[in-house]
């Protein structure tokens, strides 16, 4: 719970440790309870999850993205191959 109200503005993957196996991918989105947002896939790649430093942006949202104080937000991960390696830091822009 946010513990107060707003709405999400945008989100993103900051790579910390750089991914090097070839052809793994995983989408992300967001739920507020169990409504998804619209729009802001997040789309995590091989190829995107390096160098260290990089950013990947989520898709802009569009609607869905107002929460109230009691809400819970989350992230569904679905399309997942697993990455044997690589690490980042999901950051969500909230107001």
């Amino acid at each position: 719970m946010p513990g107060f109200p707003g709405r999400i503005i945008k989100w993103w993957f900051t790579i910390t440790d750089p991914a090097t196996t070839a052809d793994k991918a995983a989408d992300l989105n967001l739920e507020i309870n169990s409504t998804n947002v619209t729009g802001g896939a997040l789309q995590l790649t091989s190829a995107n999850c390096t160098p260290k430093g990089s950013k990947v942006e989520a898709a802009a949202i569009t609607a869905n993205n107002v929460f109230d104080a009691e809400d819970s937000i989350s992230i569904e991960a679905s399309n997942v191959t697993a990455f044997a390696e690589g690490e980042g830091v999901l950051m969500i822009a909230i107001e």
